[in-house]
């Protein structure tokens, strides 16, 4: 019945349907594996009150607000906060399309920004990554004069092949370009690089940033912009009111405040990802593993179907194999050293 009633434009929408948490091994989703100290849990456990879940939230997560700013060294006019950062993304694009309008996307990556402008009635375009998957600059800018699109979106480190856009780079994007720009900085904690310097040369420019990957707080479902006052004022326009709980705003805040924490956990990730890309390098099932900034690995393997049968050693990974510009490859978040080498265990069975 209700096919009658829908938008034409979602009649033929695929949904995005995480893979069902049912594996012993979970690397699929990009998440901190490391458990939160138990100071930090305590301090957590006594925010908890009956007041806490009685009154509507700061709509405006002020506290938080404040941090991050504090953090950045922005003004607090300059940050919003949403239910992760898919939240902001839908945000900006409900406010910069019109039905039909062109937001401008990068292929291969973060599959969201496609599905935001879609649900948004607009149309999006894709510009592609080099045959590296690293950013193509001039094909970048050529291609936003061309197809005159109401938003450019960057993903820096990109996901799902963790290359990134450098700064200098994106200056000259900037320069050329007169559009909002979008960036995403979801993994950016494991750089040593952001973008959020360039928001007072550009007012154009608009910084997405998460807590559910470095922070280890998927769970939680916090992002935020940095961006101009008068891009953020406008972004504030689209997002309802009470979005974040109360305690989700603690928990975020806390976290910032406990941040040396999760530099430790960040350097962890990193040596272990490069421990597991020399090894992934020497087996002989796999094609190419592709250099990454993020707490993730993009590894061709040699044959098809290589994810199911990871499965059935109940290891889940991301599959991409069905892009057509990711052909065998799958996405392996970096986990602890046993999950790990669960997953080289199972290759070995390959």
């Amino acid at each position: 019945m209700i096919e009658k009633y829908m938008r034409e434009s979602l009649k033929s929408f695929q949904a995005y349907v995480p893979e069902p948490d049912i594996y012993d091994i979970k690397l699929d989703a990009n998440e901190n594996p490391y458990n939160h100290s138990d100071e930090f849990l305590q301090e957590l456990k006594e925010t908890i009150t009956s007041e806490l879940l009685t009154r509507y939230p700061d709509t405006n997560s002020v506290d938080l607000v404040t941090e991050i700013a504090d953090y950045w060294k922005v003004d607090s006019t300059q940050v919003i906060c949403g239910v992760g950062s898919d939240q902001i993304i839908d945000a900006t694009t409900k406010l910069l399309l019109n039905p039909g309008d062109i937001g401008l996307v990068p292929t291969p990556s973060f599959s969201m920004y496609k599905h935001s402008i879609c649900l948004n009635h607009g149309e999006a375009i894709e510009y592609s990554l080099t045959n590296d998957y690293n950013y193509d600059i001039e094909s970048m800018i050529e291609t936003c004069k061309l197809v005159k699109p109401k938003f450019m979106i960057i993903c820096t480190p990109n996901n799902p092949t963790g290359n990134i856009i450098t700064n200098e780079q994106l200056e000259k994007v900037l320069s050329h370009v007169e559009c909002p720009v979008i960036v995403d900085e979801a993994y950016a904690e494991f750089t040593d690089e952001t973008a959020i310097d360039l928001i007072s040369k550009f007012d154009n420019l608009i910084i997405l940033r998460t807590f559910s990957k470095s922070y280890g707080l998927a769970g939680a479902r916090v992002g935020y912009a940095v961006s101009s006052k008068e891009i953020i004022d406008a972004i504030r326009l689209c997002i309802p009111p009470y979005s974040l709980s109360t305690f989700t705003q603690i928990v975020a805040k806390t976290s910032i405040q406990g941040k040396e924490n999760y530099r430790k956990y960040i350097k962890m990730l990193k040596s272990s990802k490069d421990k597991l890309y020399n090894i992934l390098c020497e087996k002989k099932q796999i094609e190419k593993v592709y250099p990454s900034y993020a707490n993730f690995l993009l590894v061709k393997f040699k044959n098809k179907n290589v994810s199911n049968k990871l499965k059935e050693e109940s290891v889940l990974v991301r599959d991409f194999s069905n892009h057509p510009l990711l052909t065998n490859c799958l996405r392996v978040t970096i986990g602890t050293e046993t999950e790990i080498n669960r997953l080289l265990d199972a290759i070995d069975k390959l």
